[in-house]
């Protein structure tokens, strides 16, 4: 997605998540995978993987009051 011309044209039915934030957001995933199940189900499946969210992007969705912090592992 090299702009928001791609959804031009088309509805949008989100509320809270506009266009430039998705697009934004959609810039950021970098791995595809396509997985081959031509032999069970006739087609060829494609998978998004999202990247590792840095711990000051995670926010409890529930309880805004409360900060939640990831461990960082490695």
């Amino acid at each position: 997605m090299k702009s928001d011309d791609v959804m031009k044209g088309k509805d949008w039915c989100f509320k809270n998540f506009d266009v430039k934030n998705f697009v934004w957001h959609q810039r950021r995933k970098m791995i595809y995978g396509l997985y081959d199940d031509t032999k069970n189900s006739g087609r060829i499946i494609k998978a998004e993987f999202e990247p590792v969210k840095s711990s000051t992007e995670i926010k409890s969705e529930y309880d805004l009051k409360t900060p939640h912090n990831a461990k960082r592992l490695g």
